[in-house]
């Protein structure tokens, strides 16, 4: 089973932004398609990412350590990283975990952009 395309765009709100649309589990079996994706854009990002995870249905302890390195290599390369469209049971493994307050999770686009990236635009 495979992994399918990951949609990598600019923001139109923000051009130096990157987003990235993920989709189904992110857990064993997918993080090693999908990371490499999430780190190649937070390289090429001029400012950083969005990771849409509004049609996410399941995270893993892999997938949650992929998340936390992802945000790592942004910080440390000088760029921000958020997280969007949360679906509940997805928030509630973030909440669990305790990394809800580490990791930049709003409502939408606009709402991390407003939040995050406001001074930049």
């Amino acid at each position: 089973m495979g992994v399918p395309e990951i949609p990598v765009t600019p923001s139109e709100s923000n051009p130096l932004v990157r987003c990235v649309r993920l989709s189904g589990r992110l857990d064993t079996l997918t993080v090693g398609s999908i990371g490499p994706v999430i780190f190649q854009t937070i390289e090429e990002s001029p400012s950083g990412v969005i990771l849409d995870l509004g049609d996410v249905s399941f995270v893993s302890s892999a997938g949650l350590r992929l998340l936390v390195d992802a945000f790592k290599s942004a910080v440390s390369s000088g760029k921000k990283m958020a997280m969007t469209r949360l679906q509940p049971e997805v928030y509630k493994i973030f909440k669990i975990a305790g990394l809800d307050p580490l990791l930049a999770v709003f409502n939408d686009e606009t709402q991390a952009l407003n939040e995050i990236w406001k001074k930049e635009s």
